[in-house]
Formats: structure tokens, C-alpha cells, sequence
């Protein structure tokens, strides 16, 4: 038997160690796969990480529907393709013994996505939290139900419907942005070099760009913009805000009325951060003090967005209203296509 450990996230960035328990898998990039996960064998053991100092689970690897491992494609189990955006094809089922508290490793745990665990301690460990946690997590391992992408002609049709003369136009910009974030995207390597694409680069040359194409105009737009400004009473720096009506300096009390929606843009890295969208939600929160019509809040990548409508009665919900990858457009939500909507869907929360 070996010992295997596979990271889900750390603070600060997206994490999936609930996707990891709900599906009853471990999964990682692709360059996990050879001579790491296509070695992983039946009743081998599976520490499931946050961090490198955090023990989340520790489960078994076994066999579902006739395999035990696999490299996803984009006809079988395309939803690990599309992973908030991350490519996560590699995966194999575990049946994993839930910790009833974060578990402290006794020593730093590797940072690779996925290797084996040779070192005697960590063995050691990996198999008393098994045995000590014997509550076995009950996982959906068949994973979400599939969602089938949005095809150019069906956003042409949609930019037709709500830009009329100019969605040839838009049609070809979106375009523009969508290759631009590919080529930040990079390879399957592309992840090395993430961290030289900043924030306000995402911001300037994806995020803003889509906002004018879908009809803001630019005096529509604040980058960076203190909530105290809006006549919040929260501090702080929104990343970008979007009005009704032109920014007007110094009149905070007008425009955090027509302070419409907010976008937290993070790095490729950090991904769809919870973080993100707590942080987003608070400066909405604090608007509406000050008769703000902001009901809605993003989270975004520059090329992955993920939407939050208010409600009336219960507020801002913690799931998402709708998800857009620009690069694999979908229909619905890779994760929860029962329960949140699809790319055309975010287009129409972001217009004007």
C-alpha cells in the first residue's frame, strides 16, 4: 500500500475540499498525472490537505463503475476541465474518513499538487487519522450532470437581442478579450507564470474591456474606489464599481445611490476566492445605508465569472446566480448545473 497527499487550495485562494468529499475524489492538474496519479492503486491512502499544515481527510482509494483512476477529456467528466476556471483532469475515487477538526500535520506537508508520501512520520499519521476518523463521507461519484457549451452562433443571437446594430462588434471584441486571457492562461505549464499577471493588469485589459463592449460607458466606471466615497461607512478599496449614471466627485451621497453593481477581481492563482465574494458582499452591504439600487456583486478572474443577485427578503445567497468562463462558455455551471446558471445568463447581469 502507498500514501499519496493531494492539495485543495490555501487561505486566500480557491479551495475544493468540499468538491473533493462531495465527489468522493482526489484530483490535479494534468502534469499530476504521469508517474504520480496513474500509479495510484486500490486500498492506497489519500491524504486530502489545505495548506501544507492542515489534514482535511484521509481516505482510501477505491473502485467506482469499474475504475479507480482517469484523465478527464472533454466528453467524459468535462466539469473537472472547467474547475472555477482551473484545469483539474487527473483524478482518482477515494472513500475518504472525514476529520472531525482540521488535523495539525506534525510537520510541513509537501506543496505539489499531488506526489506520494514516502517520509515514515507522515505515513505514520496519514494512517491514524484513518483509523481514528472512521466516519465515511458520503459522496456523489458519479459528479454533476453534464453541461453542454454555449456555441458562437447562441452569443451572437443573444448580443443581437440586447445590443442590436452592434453585436457583430461586441461579438468580435469578446473575442479579442477571450484570446487575450488564453494567452495568460498559457499551456499546461501556463500556471508557472500566473503570478506575473497582477491584478490591475486582469482589471485594465479583461474586466474593463467586457464592461464597455457590453454598452458602459467609461464615466460609468470607478476603478479602486473607496466605499466611504459612496457615503458607506465601511473603508476599504472596491476593485471595480459600475453606476447608473456618471461618477460624479464628491458627490458621495448620489452616487452610492447609483452605485449598481460591484466586481472583486482576483488573479488567475487565487481563482474564484470565498474571500472574494465575503468581501464583495460586505461593501454592498454597508451601501445600503445610503438607498444604493447595488443588487449585484461579482467575483472575477478576467476570464471566469461568477454572479451574485441580491434578494429582497434573505440578501446576497452564498451560492452564485450564474458562472461564465469566457474561454469554455457553458450553458449552466460545470459544479451545480441543477442549481446555477450558465454564461449567456452573466452577460445579461452585466450590461448596463
Amino acid at each position: 500500500m502507498n500514501y499519496w497527499q493531494v492539495g485543495s487550495g490555501q487561505e486566500g485562494r480557491r479551495t475544493y475540499s468540499d468538491e473533493c468529499l462531495r465527489f468522493g475524489m482526489a484530483f490535479a492538474g494534468a502534469r499530476y498525472w504521469k508517474n504520480r496519479m496513474e500509479k495510484v492503486r486500490k486500498d492506497d491512502l489519500v491524504v486530502l490537505r489545505y495548506g501544507t499544515r492542515k489534514i482535511v481527510a484521509v481516505g482510501k482509494v477505491i473502485e467506482h463503475n469499474g475504475a479507480v483512476k482517469g484523465l478527464a477529456t472533454e466528453e467524459e467528466k468535462r466539469w473537472l476541465k472547467d474547475f472555477d476556471g482551473w484545469d483539474l483532469p487527473a483524478y482518482c475515487y477515494v472513500e475518504w474518513h472525514e476529520s472531525h477538526r482540521l488535523e495539525n500535520a506534525r510537520k510541513q506537508l509537501p506543496q505539489s499538487g499531488f506526489s506520494q508520501l514516502k517520509d515514515e512520520e507522515y505515513c505514520e499519521q496519514a494512517q491514524q487519522v484513518f483509523n481514528d476518523n472512521q466516519s465515511i463521507y458520503p459522496s456523489n461519484r458519479d459528479g454533476p450532470r453534464d453541461t453542454r457549451r454555449v456555441e458562437d452562433h447562441e452569443a451572437r443571437a443573444f448580443l443581437k437581442q440586447h445590443l442590436g446594430e452592434r453585436s457583430e462588434e461586441a461579438f468580435l471584441e469578446i473575442r479579442n478579450i477571450r484570446e487575450l486571457a488564453r494567452k495568460y492562461y498559457g499551456d499546461d505549464d501556463g500556471f508557472r507564470y500566473w503570478n506575473e499577471f497582477k491584478e490591475h493588469e486582469i482589471r485594465t485589459f479583461l474586466i474593463v474591456p467586457l464592461l464597455l463592449t457590453l454598452g458602459w460607458r467609461r464615466e460609468q466606471i470607478k476603478i479602486e474606489v473607496n466605499p466611504k466615497k459612496l457615503g458607506a461607512r465601511k473603508g476599504g478599496s472596491i476593485d471595480v464599481a459600475c453606476f447608473s449614471n456618471d461618477y460624479l466627485p464628491g458627490e458621495w451621497a448620489e452616487n452610492g445611490e447609483n452605485c449598481k453593481l460591484i466586481i472583486e477581481s482576483k488573479t488567475f492563482g487565487s481563482g474564484l476566492a470565498p474571500e472574494a465574494v465575503e468581501q464583495a458582499r460586505d461593501y454592498a452591504d454597508s451601501l445600503l445605508d445610503r438607498r444604493s439600487k447595488c443588487d449585484l456583486i461579482f467575483v472575477s478572474s478576467g476570464y471566469c465569472y461568477k454572479a451574485y443577485a441580491r434578494n429582497q427578503e434573505q440578501g446576497f445567497a452564498s451560492k452564485p446566480s450564474a458562472y461564465l468562463n469566457l474561454l469554455k462558455p457553458s450553458h449552466r455551471y460545470p459544479l451545480d448545473p441543477l442549481g446555477v446558471d450558465g454564461a449567456l445568463r452573466v452577460l445579461e447581469l452585466l450590461l448596463p
